[in-house]
């Protein structure tokens, strides 16, 4: 965690104690909205092709942005995982697609 100390008008300090325990998902949310925003003025052109791809599938409702938290927390899970090969017997699926291609599209034996 980081120590963060900001001056706020009275006023503005009252409000945020009332919120105390829901600060930080507080601040997370309105950094996502305002980091969002920001590429949103970056004219389409100077955007990477990812950059793009995402503006368009969060335009279409496709997708939601996920928080910074919700990033982070995947990041530590995923390297947690302990992932271990596994043998499958039997024949490759490639040998079963082949055959039945032959049976739909049987070569001429002219």
């Amino acid at each position: 965690m980081t120590i963060v100390q900001i001056e706020l008008p009275t006023a503005l300090g009252e409000r945020v104690q009332q919120h105390q325990e829901a600060l930080i998902k507080l601040l997370e949310k309105t950094l996502d909205t305002v980091e969002q925003e920001r590429n949103d003025l970056v004219p389409i052109g100077e955007r990477s092709e990812e950059e793009r791809l995402m503006a368009a599938l969060r335009a279409a409702g496709v997708i939601n942005p996920i928080s910074v938290a919700q990033r982070q927390r995947y990041m530590r899970e995923r390297e947690q995982l302990d992932w271990q090969p596994i043998t499958i017997a039997g024949r490759p699926l490639s040998e079963d697609i082949i055959e039945a291609r032959r049976i739909v599209y049987p070569r001429d034996k002219d």
